[in-house]
Protein backbone atom coordinates (compact mmCIF):
# COMPACT_ATOMS: atom_id res chain seq x y z
CA UNK A 1 0.00 0.00 0.00
CA UNK A 2 1.21 3.51 -0.81
CA UNK A 3 1.95 5.63 2.24
CA UNK A 4 3.68 8.73 3.54
CA UNK A 5 6.47 8.97 6.07
CA UNK A 6 6.75 12.44 7.59
CA UNK A 7 10.45 13.32 7.40
CA UNK A 8 10.30 16.82 8.89
CA UNK A 9 7.84 19.00 10.76
CA UNK A 10 5.80 18.77 13.97
CA UNK A 11 4.56 15.27 13.06
CA UNK A 12 8.00 13.92 12.13
CA UNK A 13 8.28 10.13 12.27
CA UNK A 14 4.62 9.36 11.57
CA UNK A 15 3.67 6.75 8.96
CA UNK A 16 0.37 7.41 7.21
CA UNK A 17 -1.25 4.93 4.81
CA UNK A 18 -2.94 6.35 1.68
CA UNK A 19 -6.32 4.72 1.18
CA UNK A 20 -9.11 5.48 -1.24
CA UNK A 21 -9.29 7.45 -4.47
CA UNK A 22 -8.88 10.84 -2.78
CA UNK A 23 -6.82 11.76 0.28
CA UNK A 24 -7.06 15.31 1.59
CA UNK A 25 -4.26 16.92 3.62
CA UNK A 26 -4.38 19.97 5.90
CA UNK A 27 -4.86 21.30 9.42
CA UNK A 28 -8.63 20.84 9.55
CA UNK A 29 -9.98 17.71 11.26
CA UNK A 30 -12.16 17.13 8.20
CA UNK A 31 -9.06 16.01 6.24
CA UNK A 32 -8.00 12.41 5.82
CA UNK A 33 -4.47 13.40 6.92
CA UNK A 34 -4.48 16.04 9.66
CA UNK A 35 -1.22 17.93 10.08
CA UNK A 36 -0.25 19.51 13.38
CA UNK A 37 1.47 22.30 11.41
CA UNK A 38 0.56 25.99 11.79
CA UNK A 39 2.18 26.77 8.42
CA UNK A 40 -0.19 24.41 6.58
CA UNK A 41 -3.58 25.62 5.37
CA UNK A 42 -6.78 24.11 6.72
CA UNK A 43 -7.40 22.42 3.35
CA UNK A 44 -3.97 22.36 1.78
CA UNK A 45 -3.54 19.58 -0.79
CA UNK A 46 -5.20 16.55 -2.34
CA UNK A 47 -3.74 13.18 -3.32
CA UNK A 48 -5.63 11.48 -6.15
CA UNK A 49 -5.40 7.88 -7.31
CA UNK A 50 -6.28 6.92 -10.89
CA UNK A 51 -5.58 3.28 -11.59
CA UNK A 52 -2.07 2.64 -10.29
CA UNK A 53 -0.94 6.27 -10.61
CA UNK A 54 -1.04 8.87 -7.85
CA UNK A 55 -1.27 12.63 -8.36
CA UNK A 56 -0.85 15.67 -6.06
CA UNK A 57 -2.89 18.85 -6.33
CA UNK A 58 -2.58 22.07 -4.33
CA UNK A 59 -5.92 23.41 -3.08
CA UNK A 60 -5.04 27.10 -3.26
CA UNK A 61 -3.07 27.00 -0.04
CA UNK A 62 -1.38 30.10 1.39
CA UNK A 63 2.20 28.81 1.18
CA UNK A 64 1.75 26.37 -1.69
CA UNK A 65 2.76 22.75 -2.17
CA UNK A 66 6.23 21.79 -3.41
CA UNK A 67 7.26 18.46 -4.97
CA UNK A 68 11.01 17.80 -4.85
CA UNK A 69 11.59 21.51 -4.28
CA UNK A 70 9.41 22.71 -7.19
CA UNK A 71 6.18 24.55 -6.46
CA UNK A 72 3.13 22.65 -7.69
CA UNK A 73 1.06 24.97 -9.91
CA UNK A 74 -1.11 22.23 -11.39
CA UNK A 75 -1.86 18.58 -10.79
CA UNK A 76 1.41 16.62 -10.69
CA UNK A 77 2.02 12.85 -10.98
CA UNK A 78 3.87 11.30 -8.04
CA UNK A 79 6.80 8.90 -8.22
CA UNK A 80 8.14 6.59 -5.57
CA UNK A 81 10.26 8.50 -2.99
CA UNK A 82 9.03 11.95 -4.05
CA UNK A 83 9.28 14.58 -1.33
CA UNK A 84 6.20 16.76 -0.82
CA UNK A 85 6.55 19.95 1.25
CA UNK A 86 3.39 21.32 2.87
CA UNK A 87 4.01 24.23 5.22
CA UNK A 88 6.86 23.10 7.50
CA UNK A 89 6.04 19.43 6.91
CA UNK A 90 7.98 17.22 4.48
CA UNK A 91 6.29 13.96 3.45
CA UNK A 92 8.13 11.09 1.76
CA UNK A 93 5.85 9.33 -0.75
CA UNK A 94 6.39 5.56 -1.00
CA UNK A 95 4.49 3.29 -3.36
CA UNK A 96 5.24 0.01 -1.58
CA UNK A 97 5.82 -1.31 1.93
CA UNK A 98 9.59 -1.53 1.60
CA UNK A 99 10.06 -2.44 5.25
CA UNK A 100 12.61 -4.42 7.17
CA UNK A 101 11.27 -6.88 9.71
CA UNK A 102 12.54 -7.04 13.26
CA UNK A 103 11.71 -10.32 14.95
CA UNK A 104 9.99 -10.34 18.32
CA UNK A 105 12.45 -11.72 20.91
CA UNK A 106 12.06 -15.41 21.66
CA UNK A 107 10.00 -16.13 24.73
CA UNK A 108 7.86 -13.03 24.33
CA UNK A 109 4.64 -13.54 26.26
CA UNK A 110 2.41 -11.24 24.25
CA UNK A 111 1.88 -13.68 21.35
CA UNK A 112 2.41 -11.01 18.70
CA UNK A 113 3.54 -11.19 15.10
CA UNK A 114 6.84 -9.62 13.95
CA UNK A 115 7.27 -5.91 14.46
CA UNK A 116 8.08 -3.97 11.29
CA UNK A 117 10.27 -0.90 10.81
CA UNK A 118 10.87 1.74 8.15
CA UNK A 119 14.41 3.10 7.92
CA UNK A 120 15.20 2.02 11.46
CA UNK A 121 12.08 3.41 13.13
CA UNK A 122 9.20 1.25 14.34
CA UNK A 123 6.07 2.33 12.55
CA UNK A 124 3.79 -0.73 12.30
CA UNK A 125 3.39 -2.51 15.58
CA UNK A 126 1.27 -5.56 15.05
CA UNK A 127 -0.11 -7.37 12.09
CA UNK A 128 -3.83 -6.81 12.48
CA UNK A 129 -3.47 -3.46 14.27
CA UNK A 130 -4.44 -1.06 11.51
CA UNK A 131 -3.52 2.49 12.57
CA UNK A 132 -5.76 4.74 10.50
CA UNK A 133 -4.95 8.03 12.24
CA UNK A 134 -2.14 9.21 14.50
CA UNK A 135 -1.67 12.45 16.37
CA UNK A 136 1.76 13.35 17.86
CA UNK A 137 1.50 14.89 21.33
CA UNK A 138 3.44 18.14 21.73
CA UNK A 139 5.57 18.68 24.88
CA UNK A 140 3.93 22.11 25.31
CA UNK A 141 0.45 20.59 25.86
CA UNK A 142 -1.77 22.41 28.35
CA UNK A 143 -0.48 22.58 31.93
CA UNK A 144 -3.66 22.22 33.97
CA UNK A 145 -7.25 22.94 33.08
CA UNK A 146 -6.96 24.43 29.57
CA UNK A 147 -8.06 28.01 29.05
CA UNK A 148 -10.74 29.12 26.60
CA UNK A 149 -13.83 27.30 25.34
CA UNK A 150 -13.60 23.52 25.64
CA UNK A 151 -15.71 20.59 24.39
CA UNK A 152 -18.59 19.91 26.81
CA UNK A 153 -17.19 16.44 27.56
CA UNK A 154 -13.82 17.87 28.60
CA UNK A 155 -15.50 20.57 30.70
CA UNK A 156 -17.53 17.88 32.43
CA UNK A 157 -14.40 15.85 33.24
CA UNK A 158 -12.56 18.94 34.52
CA UNK A 159 -15.48 19.88 36.78
CA UNK A 160 -15.61 16.33 38.20
CA UNK A 161 -11.88 15.99 38.91
CA UNK A 162 -10.19 19.38 39.21
CA UNK A 163 -10.70 19.67 43.00
CA UNK A 164 -9.38 16.15 43.76
CA UNK A 165 -5.97 16.24 45.44
CA UNK A 166 -5.31 12.52 46.02
CA UNK A 167 -3.82 10.72 43.06
CA UNK A 168 -5.74 7.43 43.23
CA UNK A 169 -9.10 9.14 43.76
CA UNK A 170 -8.33 11.50 40.86
CA UNK A 171 -7.43 8.67 38.48
CA UNK A 172 -10.41 6.49 39.50
CA UNK A 173 -12.77 9.42 38.91
CA UNK A 174 -11.06 10.33 35.64
CA UNK A 175 -11.43 6.80 34.24
CA UNK A 176 -15.08 6.68 35.33
CA UNK A 177 -15.76 9.96 33.52
CA UNK A 178 -13.87 8.80 30.40
CA UNK A 179 -16.00 5.64 30.28
CA UNK A 180 -19.16 7.69 30.48
CA UNK A 181 -18.01 9.93 27.62
CA UNK A 182 -16.65 7.28 25.22
CA UNK A 183 -18.74 4.23 26.31
CA UNK A 184 -16.01 1.66 25.51
CA UNK A 185 -16.30 -2.06 26.15
CA UNK A 186 -12.86 -2.13 27.72
CA UNK A 187 -10.34 0.40 28.90
CA UNK A 188 -7.15 0.79 30.86
CA UNK A 189 -4.95 3.45 32.42
CA UNK A 190 -1.28 2.56 32.51
CA UNK A 191 0.95 4.52 34.88
CA UNK A 192 4.68 5.01 35.32
CA UNK A 193 5.70 5.06 38.99
CA UNK A 194 9.31 6.14 38.39
CA UNK A 195 11.20 7.96 35.67
CA UNK A 196 12.99 4.86 34.39
CA UNK A 197 10.13 2.40 34.97
CA UNK A 198 7.78 0.98 32.29
CA UNK A 199 4.12 1.98 32.08
CA UNK A 200 2.14 -0.66 33.99
CA UNK A 201 -1.63 -1.20 34.33
CA UNK A 202 -3.01 0.96 37.15
CA UNK A 203 -6.73 0.64 36.35
CA UNK A 204 -8.32 -1.94 34.03
CA UNK A 205 -12.02 -2.22 33.19
CA UNK A 206 -13.82 -4.52 33.26
CA UNK A 207 -11.87 -5.64 36.32
CA UNK A 208 -13.89 -8.81 36.93
CA UNK A 209 -12.56 -10.73 33.91
CA UNK A 210 -9.11 -11.17 32.47
CA UNK A 211 -8.13 -9.63 29.15
CA UNK A 212 -4.82 -8.69 27.63
CA UNK A 213 -3.75 -5.30 26.45
CA UNK A 214 -2.22 -4.77 22.98
CA UNK A 215 1.17 -4.09 24.59
CA UNK A 216 3.02 -3.23 21.38
CA UNK A 217 0.45 -0.60 20.54
CA UNK A 218 0.72 0.92 24.03
CA UNK A 219 4.52 0.88 23.89
CA UNK A 220 4.41 2.64 20.54
CA UNK A 221 2.13 5.36 21.90
CA UNK A 222 4.36 5.93 24.93
CA UNK A 223 7.73 5.74 23.20
CA UNK A 224 6.70 7.93 20.27
CA UNK A 225 4.41 10.22 22.32
CA UNK A 226 1.75 9.68 19.70
CA UNK A 227 -1.97 9.07 20.07
CA UNK A 228 -3.43 6.49 17.68
CA UNK A 229 -6.79 5.43 16.31
CA UNK A 230 -7.07 1.86 15.05
CA UNK A 231 -9.70 0.36 12.78
CA UNK A 232 -9.47 -3.43 12.64
CA UNK A 233 -13.05 -4.11 11.59
CA UNK A 234 -11.92 -6.06 8.55
CA UNK A 235 -9.09 -7.97 10.26
CA UNK A 236 -9.05 -11.40 11.85
CA UNK A 237 -5.37 -11.65 12.79
CA UNK A 238 -4.17 -11.72 16.34
CA UNK A 239 -3.55 -8.38 18.01
CA UNK A 240 -5.18 -9.04 21.36
CA UNK A 241 -4.81 -12.50 22.82
CA UNK A 242 -7.79 -13.11 25.15
CA UNK A 243 -7.97 -15.64 27.91
CA UNK A 244 -9.98 -18.80 27.15
CA UNK A 245 -13.07 -17.46 28.91
CA UNK A 246 -13.15 -14.40 26.62
CA UNK A 247 -12.79 -16.23 23.33
CA UNK A 248 -16.28 -15.09 22.38
CA UNK A 249 -14.81 -11.60 21.86
CA UNK A 250 -12.84 -10.59 18.75
CA UNK A 251 -9.15 -11.48 18.85
CA UNK A 252 -8.42 -7.85 18.04
CA UNK A 253 -10.67 -4.93 18.96
CA UNK A 254 -12.50 -3.57 15.87
CA UNK A 255 -12.01 0.02 17.06
CA UNK A 256 -9.58 1.44 19.63
CA UNK A 257 -8.13 4.70 20.93
CA UNK A 258 -4.79 5.12 22.66
CA UNK A 259 -3.29 8.38 24.01
CA UNK A 260 -0.15 8.97 26.11
CA UNK A 261 -0.22 11.19 29.20
CA UNK A 262 2.59 13.65 28.46
CA UNK A 263 3.73 16.40 30.81
CA UNK A 264 6.35 18.64 29.19
CA UNK A 265 8.90 16.10 27.91
CA UNK A 266 7.91 13.18 30.12
CA UNK A 267 5.39 10.36 29.62
CA UNK A 268 3.49 9.59 32.84
CA UNK A 269 1.24 6.89 31.39
CA UNK A 270 -1.19 5.84 28.65
CA UNK A 271 -4.99 5.81 28.27
CA UNK A 272 -6.45 2.96 26.19
CA UNK A 273 -10.08 2.38 25.13
CA UNK A 274 -11.60 -0.14 22.74
CA UNK A 275 -14.88 -1.48 21.44
CA UNK A 276 -14.96 -5.28 21.19
CA UNK A 277 -18.55 -5.56 20.05
CA UNK A 278 -18.23 -3.04 17.25
CA UNK A 279 -21.21 -1.10 18.61
CA UNK A 280 -18.95 1.96 18.88
CA UNK A 281 -16.67 2.99 16.00
CA UNK A 282 -14.28 5.72 17.06
CA UNK A 283 -13.44 8.64 14.76
CA UNK A 284 -10.63 11.20 14.49
CA UNK A 285 -12.63 13.64 16.60
CA UNK A 286 -12.70 11.07 19.42
CA UNK A 287 -8.91 10.76 19.34
CA UNK A 288 -8.51 14.55 19.46
CA UNK A 289 -10.79 14.70 22.50
CA UNK A 290 -8.94 11.85 24.23
CA UNK A 291 -5.65 13.70 23.60
CA UNK A 292 -7.03 16.79 25.32
CA UNK A 293 -8.22 14.68 28.26
CA UNK A 294 -4.82 12.96 28.49
CA UNK A 295 -3.00 16.32 28.45
CA UNK A 296 -5.27 17.64 31.21
CA UNK A 297 -4.79 14.42 33.23
CA UNK A 298 -0.98 14.56 32.94
CA UNK A 299 -0.85 18.19 34.07
CA UNK A 300 -3.29 17.49 36.93
CA UNK A 301 -1.26 14.52 38.17
CA UNK A 302 1.85 16.67 38.23
CA UNK A 303 -0.05 19.41 40.08
CA UNK A 304 -1.27 16.90 42.68
CA UNK A 305 2.27 15.65 43.26
CA UNK A 306 3.61 19.20 43.63
CA UNK A 307 0.87 20.08 46.13
CA UNK A 308 1.57 16.93 48.13
CA UNK A 309 5.28 17.68 48.19
CA UNK A 310 4.55 21.20 49.40
CA UNK A 311 2.34 19.79 52.18
CA UNK A 312 5.10 17.36 53.14
CA UNK A 313 7.64 20.20 53.22
CA UNK A 314 5.34 22.28 55.44
CA UNK A 315 4.84 19.31 57.76
CA UNK A 316 8.59 18.83 58.08
CA UNK A 317 9.02 22.54 58.77
CA UNK A 318 6.29 22.42 61.44
CA UNK A 319 7.85 19.32 63.02
CA UNK A 320 11.26 21.03 63.07
CA UNK A 321 9.78 24.12 64.71
CA UNK A 322 7.99 21.94 67.29
CA UNK A 323 11.25 20.15 68.05
CA UNK A 324 13.00 23.46 68.58
CA UNK A 325 10.22 24.48 71.00
CA UNK A 326 10.61 21.19 72.88
CA UNK A 327 14.35 21.63 73.22
CA UNK A 328 13.88 25.20 74.43
CA UNK A 329 11.33 24.12 77.07
CA UNK A 330 13.64 21.38 78.38
CA UNK A 331 16.57 23.79 78.52
CA UNK A 332 14.51 26.23 80.60
CA UNK A 333 13.54 23.51 83.11
CA UNK A 334 17.12 22.23 83.35
CA UNK A 335 18.46 25.74 83.97
CA UNK A 336 15.78 26.30 86.59
CA UNK A 337 16.69 23.04 88.40
CA UNK A 338 20.37 23.96 88.36
CA UNK A 339 19.65 27.40 89.82
CA UNK A 340 17.45 25.91 92.59
CA UNK A 341 20.13 23.32 93.31
CA UNK A 342 22.69 26.11 93.76
CA UNK A 343 20.35 27.98 96.12
CA UNK A 344 19.78 24.79 98.12
CA UNK A 345 23.53 24.18 98.49
CA UNK A 346 24.04 27.74 99.71
CA UNK A 347 21.17 27.51 102.19
CA UNK A 348 22.42 24.21 103.63
CA UNK A 349 25.97 25.53 103.91
CA UNK A 350 24.71 28.60 105.79
CA UNK A 351 22.41 26.53 107.99
CA UNK A 352 19.41 28.50 106.70
CA UNK A 353 16.65 25.90 107.10
CA UNK A 354 13.84 28.20 105.96
CA UNK A 355 15.48 28.96 102.59
CA UNK A 356 16.52 25.30 102.25
CA UNK A 357 12.87 24.21 102.64
CA UNK A 358 11.78 26.81 100.07
CA UNK A 359 14.43 25.51 97.68
CA UNK A 360 13.23 21.92 98.19
CA UNK A 361 9.66 22.98 97.43
CA UNK A 362 10.91 24.75 94.28
CA UNK A 363 12.68 21.53 93.25
CA UNK A 364 9.46 19.53 93.74
CA UNK A 365 7.57 22.10 91.64
CA UNK A 366 10.24 21.89 88.92
CA UNK A 367 10.04 18.09 88.96
CA UNK A 368 6.24 18.27 88.57
CA UNK A 369 6.63 20.71 85.66
CA UNK A 370 9.18 18.38 84.04
CA UNK A 371 6.85 15.40 84.42
CA UNK A 372 3.95 17.35 82.90
CA UNK A 373 6.17 18.51 80.02
CA UNK A 374 7.33 14.95 79.27
CA UNK A 375 3.71 13.75 79.17
CA UNK A 376 2.93 16.35 76.48
CA UNK A 377 5.95 15.46 74.31
CA UNK A 378 3.85 13.49 71.68
CA UNK A 379 1.96 16.72 71.04
CA UNK A 380 5.19 18.66 70.61
CA UNK A 381 6.80 15.99 68.41
CA UNK A 382 4.82 16.23 65.17
CA UNK A 383 3.45 13.04 63.65
CA UNK A 384 5.16 11.58 60.62
CA UNK A 385 3.78 12.87 57.29
CA UNK A 386 1.94 10.44 55.06
CA UNK A 387 4.09 8.82 52.37
CA UNK A 388 3.79 10.38 48.93
CA UNK A 389 3.65 8.67 45.55
CA UNK A 390 6.99 8.15 43.82
CA UNK A 391 8.44 11.18 42.09
CA UNK A 392 7.02 11.40 38.60
CA UNK A 393 8.92 14.22 36.93
CA UNK A 394 12.55 13.88 35.82
CA UNK A 395 15.18 15.70 37.84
Amino acid sequence: MAHFIIKAGPDEGSLIPIAGEETSIGRSLSNHIVLNDAAASRSHALILKRGEQYFARDLGSTHGTCINGVRCTEEQPLKDQDLIKIGATVLLFLLSDAQAEIEVPAGSSDNTTPVQAVEGQTVILLEGQNIVFSLPVRPDACEGAPAGPQPPALTRIINATDSLLERKIFLDTLVQQVFEVFTPDRGALLFREKTDAPCLPFIMRPAHKEWRLPQKLLDYAAENRTAVLTDNSGNSTDGVAPRPETTGEPRVAPSALCAPLVYRDYVLGVLYLDSCTGDVVYQKEDLVLLCKIAAYAAASIQRILLIQRKVESERHAAAHEALRGTAKGLDEIVLRVRAIGGQLDESLSAGDQDHAQEACQDLRNAAADLSEFVQTLPEHGSTHPEPLPSKMSPG
